[in-house]
């Protein structure tokens, strides 16, 4: 195995930067985003009229204080929040483009649309860093970055459980993810042979949903599945490359990113309580991809486990793109990638002349 982060090929790094900069030029000059505009001007001491966070709010009014309008206070935060996943995918992954290409496809338009939560999941990633540390003081970084993520999106506060990361063997983070998701579904559906009719339920297309919304649409049930798959790919290649390899030095920044890709599959069953915590996991698509691409180079027990990942992540993005974002009959689904290729600045600016 080649030493960690050490594909130096200038043409895969100029195409990264190419992506990033394109993706800048999408979301950063979108002209969307009504709810937050209208929050943007809003009058902070009556905070009856915004939910926004504190932290949030915080950059709201230094935004209004340094003189800007919505339109360059959101270019700055998207280009932020870009600038700090490209940071975190040439540290963490040994295949940057095709990572950041498969983000591209999913789930970067739903980030245009939620940039307060794509904010806040970058912060996150970034932290992720910190975990290598092995220490009292990385642990305390990890947490105070997810604390700052979580004053300008609340449900960022759910990762604080990947500090559980900081345990050592690979078999206690399944333990530990299995465990979870069995007590978060047992507690939200009220009893304990939950797990079979889970199973069950998705495959017969019977909603599931306890506590939520019946509002929404039981896609969202629907939609762990992918994840799911996710988890045994992660768990396989753990088995092959970690567990029964002995003589693979995984490098510390690698099991890292396996470790939390195995704790964020025991937090699924949060889809029952609410649809939109879909986010948890596709936000962190990034670190899941990097995971396993890396994961996939080791020597193992089966050969082409590198090409098999790459294409059931290819799958797996292309399934997730056409769940929540193709149009099917649904009213929000499909409008979202045209309403932001098409709401653009530079269109606008181009039409003047």
């Amino acid at each position: 195995m080649k030493p960690f982060c050490k594909e130096k090929i200038r043409l895969n790094y100029f195409l990264l930067d190419v992506c990033f900069i394109i993706m800048i030029f999408i979301n950063g000059l979108n002209t969307g985003n009504p709810d937050y505009t209208e929050g943007y001007y809003l009058k902070y001491m009556d905070l009856s009229k915004n939910y926004y966070e504190p932290g949030f709010r915080l950059l709201n009014i230094i935004g209004r204080a340094a003189g800007m309008n919505f339109f360059w206070f959101r270019f700055l935060l998207v280009t932020a929040t870009l600038l700090l996943l490209r940071n975190s995918v040439r540290k963490y992954s040994r295949t940057p483009l095709l990572v950041t290409t498969l983000y591209m496809i999913y789930p970067f338009f739903i980030e245009c649309i939620q940039i307060r939560n794509a904010l806040a999941v970058s912060i996150v990633i970034f932290g992720i860093r910190y975990l290598n540390e092995k220490n009292r003081k990385g642990a305390f970084k990890f947490i105070l970055t997810v604390l700052i993520a979580t004053t300008i999106h609340k449900t960022s506060a759910i990762y604080l459980f990947l500090i559980f990361a900081y345990c050592k063997g690979m078999r206690k983070m399944f333990i530990i993810s299995i465990s979870c998701f069995m007590v978060i579904y047992t507690i939200l559906t009220r009893h304990f042979l939950g797990f079979v009719a889970f199973m069950y339920c998705i495959f017969n297309d019977n909603r599931l949903y306890i506590y939520a919304d019946f509002e929404e649409n039981y896609m969202f049930v629907k939609g762990m599945i992918p994840y799911l798959g996710l988890f045994f790919v992660t768990g396989y290649l753990c088995c092959c490359k970690i567990i029964k390899v002995k003589n693979n030095r995984v490098s510390d920044m690698d099991s890292v990113l396996t470790k939390i890709s195995i704790l964020l599959m025991g937090l699924l069953p949060l889809f029952l309580f609410n649809g939109n915590f879909f986010r948890i996991w596709a936000f962190m698509l990034p670190v899941l991809f990097s995971a396993v691409f890396n994961l996939s180079g080791y020597k193992g027990i089966i050969k082409g486990d590198r090409f098999l990942a790459i294409c059931f992540c290819t799958v797996m993005t292309a399934i997730l793109f056409f769940v929540y974002l193709w149009p099917n009959g649904r009213q929000w689904n499909g409008d979202i990638v045209r309403t932001i290729l098409t709401q653009n600045a530079l269109w606008e600016w181009a039409g003047k002349y």
